[in-house]
């Protein structure tokens, strides 16, 4: 089995939201909402990602940066925004989804969610993940 569709069948079988695999193994597995399973492992080891497959719930373009700046091999998200789509395209990058939407909504589900507000007009990963991480210290302090 590839490590993609091992990723999904994990994803599918457990109750995770966010599966990497690499070399046949899975190397991390989370049932954390939004980034912050990718946030913590690029935060702990950011080369642990480098060449795995990764299957998420919910990629929107602030995941799609992050995947990219952790260096992953491919993607699969069951929910797949057109700005994450994008930026994959634009770094010919391999990803799958099954349901396209224009963007990723908040918890709420009546506006955008706040990180991909903060990558709205962000291309660059590594300029990302400063902006996400910035953003997450801001919303920390404010608890």
């Amino acid at each position: 089995m590839k490590d993609i569709e091992k990723a999904k069948d994990f994803l599918e079988k457990g109750n995770y939201s966010f599966v990497a695999v690499k070399d046949g193994h899975i190397i991390a597995a989370s049932q954390e909402d939004g980034i912050k399973p990718l946030i913590k492992i690029i935060r702990e080891n950011k080369s642990m990602l480098k060449e795995s497959s990764i299957a998420d719930k919910v990629i929107g373009k602030a995941a799609a940066l992050l995947m990219l700046y952790a260096k992953a091999k491919e993607v699969h998200g069951y929910i797949m925004s057109e700005t994450a789509m994008e930026v994959f395209n634009d770094k010919d990058f391999p990803y799958t989804y099954d349901e396209e939407v224009k963007y990723i909504l908040n918890k709420t589900g009546d506006d955008m969610c706040p990180m991909e507000k903060v990558t709205m007009n962000i291309s660059k990963p590594n300029k990302a993940y400063k902006a996400l991480e910035e953003k997450i210290k801001e919303s920390m302090s404010k608890k």
